[in-house]
């Protein structure tokens, strides 16, 4: 089980892997000694985690190979009404006894239809008012741009860190371990659609939740594509 305000007054810090193309430039290994929360398949760095967090379920199904080992503290899953863990992630997740599922609601129903904004649609106004962060884990919102604002983040809070450093997040759609468009050229798509970067990333509205509750986050990606993150480089973290 997930201990709420496991790491209270023994470690303030965490890391968040994601799968950004930067995370390629980061020596992972740096990390070995720290508390690190990866992001999907980050595991492809060959660098192991001590917890997991997947909010697509989609993406765990698909994924499910590069995500379950028997190394990893914790896997924290994400499920919607519209989106269920499919059947052999299922299978998966009985065989571990170490998952917690936190279900997706929305203040507003977005999910329902037609009501649901896409990223592009999204204000800063409109993320203040519908992104949340739920102190007992049981749901996450997905109005923070991603997985790792919306149950990476969340969870660190959960297990009572008071500073919180980004890797490999980028804004974009590719990944550090697939070519310049990503899997299967999939990243076209939305490139196509958005632009190169990300629409919807919501660092703002997070970053004012965070310090309402005291907490510091910091950016360590040396894309450092988000101008609301301090930037510190991640070897003058860890020689501190």
């Amino acid at each position: 089980m997930l201990q709420k305000n496991f790491y209270k007054g023994k470690n303030k810090r965490c890391f968040i892997i994601a799968t950004g193309p930067s995370t390629s430039k980061i020596d992972l290994s740096l990390l070995k000694d720290e508390i690190t929360i990866g992001i999907n398949d980050v595991q492809k760095s060959n660098f192991t985690p001590n917890y997991i967090v997947v909010s697509d379920p989609e993406a765990l199904e698909k994924k499910c190979d590069h995500i379950f080992n028997e190394k990893i503290d914790h896997f924290i899953f994400g499920e919607a009404d519209t989106v269920k863990i499919g059947p052999r992630s299922r299978e998966m997740i009985k065989r571990y006894n170490n998952c917690t599922i936190v279900y997706n609601k929305e203040k507003k129903k977005e999910w329902s239809g037609s009501n649901m904004l896409s990223p592009h649609e999204r204000t800063y106004e409109i993320d203040k008012e519908r992104f949340f962060i739920d102190p007992t884990l049981e749901t996450y919102s997905t109005y923070g741009g991603s997985c790792v604002q919306d149950l990476a983040v969340p969870t660190a809070v959960y297990l009572g860190f008071e500073e919180i450093y980004l890797i490999g997040v980028d804004g974009g759609y590719s990944h550090f371990y697939a070519n310049e468009y990503g899997e299967n050229n999939s990243a076209k798509k939305w490139i196509g659609r958005y632009g190169e970067k990300r629409p919807g990333h919501n660092f703002p509205v997070v970053k004012e939740l965070l310090n309402e509750m005291k907490i510091n986050i910091y950016n360590c990606s040396p894309s450092n594509s988000f101008e609301e993150l301090e930037y510190v480089k991640l070897k003058e973290i860890i020689c501190n």
